[in-house]
């Protein structure tokens, strides 16, 4: 019998937006290359205006989806959303399964740069 540590924390994915876009965006999750079913599955997306969350929560939005067995977790976040001053942010994603457990999946930075059409 063997036993395997796990890296459990969530992984670090920069995610870059143009003020002002309402655009739907993905992850899917998976676990040795194979999707982890999200039936029953609710995820959050937080935004914040510092890493550790003791900042301003800019907004906070849930999935536009239902996901389910193909991993997918879906976030449309509105134009109000997006409204921000341009800079550099920070996010997660936590998800909490069937049983009520909660894990953050991803985090980074969420970072917004000027639109030139208006």
């Amino acid at each position: 019998m063997a036993l395997e540590t796990g890296d459990f924390r969530p992984i670090c994915v920069n995610l870059r937006f143009t003020r002002k876009d309402s655009f739907p965006f993905q992850f899917t999750l998976t676990q040795s290359a194979v999707a982890i079913d999200l039936t029953s599955s609710t995820f959050l997306l937080t935004v914040n205006t510092t890493a550790d969350g003791s900042g301003t929560e800019l907004f906070q939005v849930s999935e536009n989806n239902t996901p389910g067995v193909a991993g997918i977790v879906e976030f449309l976040p509105s134009v109000l959303n997006h409204t921000q001053v341009v800079g550099e942010y920070f996010y997660d994603v936590q998800w909490t399964d069937a049983s009520a457990n909660v894990r953050t999946v991803a985090n980074g930075a969420y970072e917004f740069a000027e639109e030139v059409t208006s």
